[in-house]
């Protein structure tokens, strides 16, 4: 359960990532940047 739970986590971090990249351009720090490499 622990698990599924940290991948929900993940997949809704990359997805916050995602909108702030549209939100505020690829330029712009955030956590999720810095905890994760961007996969392009």
């Amino acid at each position: 359960m622990f698990k599924m739970l940290k991948k929900a986590i993940h997949k809704f971090l990359l997805q916050l990532a995602k909108e702030n990249d549209e939100l505020y351009g690829k330029e712009r720090m955030d956590c999720c940047k810095l905890n994760s490499p961007k996969k392009r």
